[in-house]
């Protein structure tokens, strides 16, 4: 037996070791990078006017909403509001637009969340004109709900009783809160006078809480006013990263040395305080001093990953390519198809800032 568990914790010990070699062979480099929106608006399309349109086309549908589903006077308002705000503090993020905002709250919000009737051609050229923009993007729906159920169950506690620690069962009383939310958003354009957009955005979020009451786990639930507010600033959120490109961060790894090659580390030391074009031309020396296959496909990954923090996504797709093809790094082939998705989202991403 003692042999047995001798065996086994060299075992272990040798797989550790083996792990966090093969962690420590890599450094880590973030790229900044843009992704693609979902939907690509047209060219000349670079200022957006928000428009609320969610007052019901009458008092009396707006009453009969309200008995409904026991929203409180101001509430869509505040949840509207709260989905424009978020939506205008991501979208610029992305250079891609300038918003303004409308003044005007135009009605057309329904109780059957379908998207009411276009607004008119000539509403929309009066909106743009006044306020120097080339798109509406207009909130036709607003629909909010939330589900609020409590009770209780036996959950197990630990305890100290005379200085001994036990394991108990006791009554715990909760409350758990769902809040929904959807939003119509559709986007105008005066210039061909078509409808570039319209897409029902839909958000949920669950809060619960615990208290030795159920009238206290109420009472510690977030407000249905203040979960309406959250789920539309999911929704706002939502929508601006479906419409613009946005900045984001990759991370990538390459190898700190090669095996018989000592410029490899210069090179990585050379990249490490972000000196690529010096890596470059470090590691394009070491490839003609490689003797073996896995030092050749390190020294062609590195350049491949060089060639992505350049810019140059052609050229390191071409060194990826070159590491697995010819030196059979199985890594490099993962690379080279995540850098088919690169190439394509950069061409989409130059589409959409044309």
């Amino acid at each position: 037996m003692y042999s047995i568990n001798i065996y086994r914790f060299l075992l272990t010990a040798s797989i550790a070791v083996v792990i966090s070699l093969s962690s420590c062979s890599m450094r880590t480099v973030r790229i900044q990078a843009t992704r693609p929106a979902d939907v690509t608006l047209p060219s000349h399309v670079d200022t957006l006017l928000i428009l609320n349109r969610t007052y019901f086309s009458s008092e009396a549908v707006r009453i009969i909403e309200g008995l409904l589903t026991g929203e409180l006077p101001g509430e869509d308002r505040a949840g509207t509001q709260a989905a424009i705000n978020a939506f205008q503090s991501t979208i610029n993020y992305s250079n891609r637009f300038v918003v303004k905002n409308a003044a005007e709250i135009f009605p057309g919000n329904s109780i059957s969340r379908a998207f009411p009737e276009p607004i008119s051609w000539g509403d929309i050229e009066n909106l743009c004109s006044k306020y120097h923009t080339n798109a509406v993007m207009a909130i036709e729906i607003y629909d909010t709900d939330f589900i609020v159920t409590d009770g209780k169950r036996l959950v197990k506690k630990e305890i100290t009783e005379n200085g001994v620690k036990k394991t108990v069962e006791t009554n715990e009383f909760y409350a758990k809160g769902v809040g929904n939310v959807t939003i119509g958003f559709r986007i105008y354009d005066p210039v061909n006078k078509v409808i570039l957009d319209q897409q029902l955005i839909t958000q949920s979020n669950t809060w619960e809480t615990t208290a030795n009451s159920a009238q206290d786990a109420l009472a510690k639930l977030i407000a249905k006013s203040d979960a309406a507010r959250y789920v539309s600033q999911l929704a706002g959120n939502s929508y601006a990263y479906k419409i613009a490109p946005m900045p984001i961060t990759l991370t990538r790894k390459y190898y700190k040395k090669g095996k018989n090659v000592a410029s490899v580390a210069t090179g990585s030391k050379q990249a490490e305080v972000n000196d690529w074009a010096a890596a470059l031309e470090t590691w394009k020396g070491s490839l003609l001093q490689s003797t073996s296959d896995k030092d050749a496909a390190r020294i062609c990954y590195n350049m491949a990953v060089a060639y992505e923090v350049l810019g140059n996504l052609e050229d390191a797709k071409l060194w990826a390519n070159k590491a697995y093809v010819e030196y059979g790094s199985k890594k490099a082939k993962k690379y080279s198809a995540i850098l088919d998705g690169r190439i394509y989202d950069q061409n989409r991403v130059n589409e959409q800032y044309k």
